[in-house]
């Protein structure tokens, strides 16, 4: 799909990157996966290590206007994956991670290319059961994620002013950050209502104390054998944080719009930290505003859209916003112990 943050790279660039990282082989073919929505990625082909195919997926250039939390987060990515070599998260092998900006000026990573479909493409052809067996391996794989810390809140490889010690500084880092971004592009939006439940919330978002490593877009990532449906790798860890560990439940909002819909995910999560969850009012409060959060981004998200799409996404987000916002205000929440 069109993005206006794809890179514009030329083919006889990214013949130069295949050549420096794979000089003894013959590329036979370079097509380009248009699914994304951010960064320009392709597919290669070719002799010997390119035989099964590879992956080269392309950041932003420096001319390409994007988002404040949208800088350089190829390099979050590639941390990422450092971070995750030692677990069981299924990861594509990685052949190269480059952010020198010498040969081409954005920077890259060349990967294993993952045979099989992403769960998003296959969501709703699912039976019910076998939603109910992924959603167990998904609440697996993100507590085996969110057992990696960090040494502060916020962003992972970023500049140090957007690092905190508390989480709710994190948080609203997040919102100015996105709120700032959408009055540049002119969108309409309840600035003062959003700012308001940021700051009124503080406090709750302070009960987080530990800074877990969350991935933020998981649900989408994810890939699966075209059969058996068995999850067989994860990509795509640029938008990862140090924060609440439910920030990962919020971003798998197309799976569950709240924890009572969650039951395989929760019995996943639990299985693998050894306990169940004590989910309590100040939890669910603050995963409405983790759903708040992602809304806000998505809508402001919308500035790299064609006029098609644009007003498609906005037009569901801002209701959201507003639904979520109303959730939040009133504040009727309730505690729910384990996985009830």
């Amino acid at each position: 799909m069109f993005s206006s943050t794809k890179s514009n790279i030329s083919i006889t660039d990214v013949k130069k990157i295949l050549k420096k990282h794979f000089p003894q082989e013959i590329v036979s073919d370079i097509s380009e996966l248009t699914d994304g929505m951010f960064n320009r990625v392709y597919s290669i082909m070719g002799s010997g290590a390119l035989s099964d195919g590879v992956i080269l997926k392309l950041g932003t250039t420096p001319d390409i206007q994007v988002l404040s939390g949208e800088k350089d987060i190829m390099r979050t990515e590639i941390a990422v994956y450092q971070m995750l070599q030692d677990t069981e998260v299924p990861l594509p092998k990685i052949y190269a991670l480059c952010t020198d900006r010498t040969l081409v000026p954005c920077d890259y990573i060349i990967m294993q290319k993952l045979s099989g479909v992403t769960w998003k493409s296959v969501q709703f052809d699912l039976p019910k059961e076998e939603t109910e067996r992924l959603l167990v391996e998904l609440g697996k794989m993100t507590a085996q994620i969110n057992a990696v810390t960090g040494p502060h809140f916020g962003y992972i490889n970023r500049r140090e002013d957007a690092w905190f010690p508390t989480w709710g500084e994190a948080y609203a880092c997040l919102i100015s950050e996105s709120l700032s971004d959408a009055k540049e592009f002119g969108f309409d939006l309840p600035y003062e209502e959003i700012g308001k439940v940021t700051e009124d919330n503080r406090v709750l978002l302070n009960e987080i104390t530990v800074p877990a490593l969350t991935d933020n877009d998981l649900f989408g990532n994810i890939f699966l054998t075209e059969k058996e449906h068995k999850i067989v790798g994860v990509v795509d860890f640029e938008r990862a944080l140090y924060g609440d560990p439910y920030m990962d439940f919020a971003s798998c909002v197309t799976l569950f719009d709240n924890l009572d819909d969650a039951g395989g995910y929760i019995s996943g999560y639990e299985a693998q930290i050894g306990h169940p969850l004590n989910i309590t009012a100040h939890d669910r409060k603050r995963l409405d505003l983790y759903f708040l959060q992602k809304a806000v981004l998505t809508y402001v998200e919308g500035y790299r859209y064609d006029e098609d799409f644009r007003p498609r996404v906005q037009g569901y987000m801002g209701m959201r916003i507003r639904t979520l916002l109303d959730r939040i205000e009133k504040d009727q929440y309730e505690e729910k112990k384990g996985n009830q």
